[in-house]
């Protein structure tokens, strides 16, 4: 009976495909043939993920004004000609990199400091204030984030181009609100060749979620506090700068580390599993 308890002995090439090369203790141990298996997979993949980098990297180092015709993954000469084009000229218009670079911090900082401000009064008003058509204009906000930015391109362009300054013979008139009278108009300032046009469609286009998002961080704020201030002689404009917004920067930090406390933990758990 001995004989048959006995593991079978299996051979050199079965041993080989099967050993573990993990090295490791616990855990799923994974044989060798499964380990080739998965390199392969992950070669692959990291092969379909840099093959188009690798082509960018190739033509941008190319001195040739045209695409290749054959197919190079290694570049055969290296040329800084397309960096230099970039940084001179990026774009039809007549404007460096350098200036786009300066217009896009312009944009980014004031389209987010005039979205924050004008989305904290609207969103507390739609928090605490109890008026007509609330939750109908509330919707209304919300419709906006549901839309295709290229659906609203059309309308964003009639609208920044009709509003214009021209110098007539008689002074100067304002589109749509004056016209000139006198012919021989000269145009002065178009909004839709503005970056002040730019940074009025970017803000239209952040405010419904920035409304819809700080709705809810206000409606955190226990509505008492706001009446305790009032009582110890607060006005409106103190309960709002006081008490209001440092409480929804204070939960909105909260949240945040609540979510990256989150999301670390799940990492952990699936990396320990």
């Amino acid at each position: 009976m001995a004989a048959f308890t006995q593991p079978l002995k299996k051979n050199f090439l079965v041993r080989f495909f099967t050993m573990n090369t993990s090295r490791e203790v616990g855990g799923r141990k994974l044989p060798l043939w499964r380990q080739l298996v998965m390199q392969l997979l992950v070669l692959f993949i990291a092969f379909e993920v840099m093959f188009p980098i690798m082509y960018i990297i190739t033509l941008s180092l190319s001195s040739k004004t045209t695409r290749p015709s054959a197919l190079q993954l290694i570049p055969t000469e290296v040329s800084l000609t397309a960096y230099q084009q970039v940084l001179d000229r990026p774009t039809a218009n007549p404007v460096t990199f350098l200036v786009l670079l300066r217009n896009s911090f312009l944009l980014s900082f004031s389209v987010g400091f005039a979205a924050v401000l004008i989305a904290i009064l609207a969103a507390y008003a739609f928090s605490r204030f109890k008026f007509k058509l609330r939750q109908v204009l509330m919707v209304l906000v919300f419709i906006p984030l549901l839309m295709p930015g290229v659906g609203l391109a059309t309308p964003l362009f009639l609208l920044l181009n009709s509003f214009r300054v021209m110098a007539c013979g008689n002074g100067i008139s304002i589109a749509p609100f004056t016209t000139c009278v006198q012919g021989g108009a000269t145009l002065l300032f178009n909004l839709r060749d503005s970056l002040f046009g730019v940074g009025i469609a970017m803000t239209a286009g952040a405010l419904p979620f920035a409304v819809w998002i700080l709705k809810g961080y206000i409606d955190t704020i226990p509505l008492e506090l706001e009446e305790a201030a009032k009582i110890d002689g607060a006005d409106a404009n103190q309960v709002f700068t006081r008490i209001v917004l440092p409480l929804a920067v204070r939960n909105w930090r909260l949240l945040s580390s609540s979510a990256l406390s989150g999301i670390g933990r799940n990492l952990l758990y699936r990396g320990c599993s």
